[in-house]
């Protein structure tokens, strides 16, 4: 497989702003700074890591990027009680990834988070 580079793919403000209205791109600058910096450190972690799995998915690398992108939006935003905490949260988020324990739980968090969004069995079809 060649050695895929993430920064050659869309960042997630660029990928939003192509699939909502272009009157509506300008609001999305209410999310903050933190909070797209976040999505993106994040989702091109998960990129990296676990870039074999695009062919096990069946998808391009640009669309894996993309659901990437979605996933660790979700997850930033199931984090808070309500979104007026989302810019709080980021930045507060963005200065405490300095610490590299911290960090190293956030992206297990995000780890657990991407194998059951992609890989969860129905619970039918669990063995007991």
């Amino acid at each position: 497989m060649p050695d895929l580079s993430v920064t050659e793919y869309p960042t997630f403000f660029q990928n939003l702003s192509h699939r909502v209205p272009a009157k509506e791109v300008s609001s999305l600058h209410i999310l903050g700074e933190d909070f797209f910096i976040l999505v993106d450190t994040f989702s091109q972690q998960l990129f990296l890591e676990f870039h074999g799995d695009i062919l096990l998915l069946e998808m391009e690398p640009e669309s894996f990027l993309w659901e990437l992108q979605v996933l660790t939006n979700q997850f930033l935003r199931k984090s808070i009680d309500t979104p007026l905490q989302l810019r709080p949260f980021c930045r507060q988020l963005r200065q405490q990834m300095q610490n590299p324990t911290f960090a190293d739980e956030i992206y297990s968090m995000l780890k657990k988070n991407y194998q059951d969004h992609f890989y969860q069995v129905p619970q039918s079809q669990l063995l007991v």
